[in-house]
């Protein structure tokens, strides 16, 4: 029999155990200010770039300090955006592309400077020598097939195969020759993707999900398809930039920006997926390097700012590692900064928006707090 504690001494106990509890619950709240700030910028953004929804993501590491939805992702049913709403994530997708490069030279299948004619001889440029790194980093020469105006119009919205893409693209003038010049080009990564699909046997998508979603512990993840129900998913709104209403953003194929934009993905997936890559889980430490080190630039005279499917920015003794994406009905942009392995990712289901000067402004104010 254990000896019974005398009630005083058992109310003695109960008290200092309620308030050593209480006094926990009531420690303060680095970030409390932190995310009142936040929900006022998103508040006038929302307001001033009439954004129906936004998704928002902010960590140090594996510790998320804000994770929330404001607004709706969807008008028509009013269905409140939430931390584990779907967006389309655009030209974000590149990333992905370029890991899958990547992790298919790691493989030894592939070299950075394998030709593009020798890889792809059905898809061939003649006279043109572009090396797969020049695709990742733009300097290959390619022009941008989203830059063709009607003739971009008239496969957007229709299922196009890799042939009817790569037939649309060899009838176009080069920008430059290969190597000489920088020009951001979604052709060049979509070739990538065909790249990908070649050298592995695979398809793109059953690819990426292999090989990198499931490692990353990536579950909210998707190749996008007007077809498959996927859980969550926002619709996606545009309007005239004045003062017309917004509707509904018109339709388009997720064939036509394949592997240069054609992902959908919630801040929580792509958080993990931050974790994985710059943590060294998803390739080697040689391939991660160039990755992430800018070899090309958009103007002369200016450091090169880009790498492998990713931006670089060195400002104030601080490396942010960043990109953006812009496809009918969203917008959407990822940040990340190494030495504090700080990750802003910002979502919006309206295409006329700019998110990344509020991720500026949301990366700045949570360094103050982590200073």
């Amino acid at each position: 029999m254990h000896r019974a504690i005398a009630p005083l001494r058992l109310a003695f106990v109960f008290g200092l155990l309620l308030g050593s509890l209480a006094a926990q619950g009531t420690a303060p709240d680095r970030f409390a200010s932190f995310r009142g700030e936040v929900d006022q910028l998103l508040a006038k953004a929302m307001k001033r770039e009439r954004i129906p929804g936004a998704s928002l993501l902010v960590a140090f590491g594996e510790t998320v300090v804000l994770a929330k939805g404001y607004g709706l992702a969807d008008l028509e049913n009013e269905v409140p955006v939430a931390p584990r709403s779907v967006f389309r994530i655009g030209s974000v997708t590149k990333q992905f592309t370029a890991a899958a490069i990547l992790k298919l030279v790691d493989a030894g299948k592939l070299r950075l400077d394998d030709q593009l004619n020798d890889l792809l001889p059905e898809f061939a440029f003649p006279g043109k020598h572009i090396t797969v790194h020049q695709m990742l980093n733009h300097t290959s020469g390619i022009k941008n097939f989203t830059k063709l105006g009607a003739k971009y119009a008239a496969i957007e919205e229709r299922r196009i195969s890799h042939q009817e893409m790569y037939e649309l693209i060899k009838e176009q003038p080069f920008d430059f020759e290969p190597g000489t010049g920088w020009n951001y080009s979604n052709s060049g990564y979509y070739l990538l993707g065909v790249i990908v699909e070649k050298v592995s046997g695979r398809t793109y998508s059953r690819f990426l999900a292999r090989e990198l979603w499931k490692s990353s512990g990536m579950t909210e993840t998707y190749y996008g398809s007007a077809q498959q129900i996927i859980m969550h998913r926002v619709r996606g709104y545009s309007h005239p930039r004045l003062f017309g209403k917004t509707h509904n953003a018109k339709a388009i194929s997720m064939g036509t920006p394949f592997a240069a934009g054609a992902l959908l993905s919630t801040t929580r997936d792509l958080h993990r997926w931050n974790l994985a890559l710059h943590g060294g889980s998803v390739l080697s430490p040689d391939s991660y390097a160039k990755m992430t080190t800018p070899t090309s630039r958009a103007s002369k005279g200016k450091a090169p700012t880009y790498g492998y499917g990713l931006e670089i920015y060195d400002r104030n003794d601080r490396r942010m590692i960043v990109h953006s994406g812009g496809i009918r009905g969203f917008r959407s942009f990822m940040a990340y900064c190494p030495q504090r392995q700080l990750t802003v990712v910002l979502l919006y289901n309206m295409d006329l928006a700019s998110p990344g000067p509020l991720v500026a402004q949301i990366t700045a104010a949570a360094l103050a707090v982590e200073r």
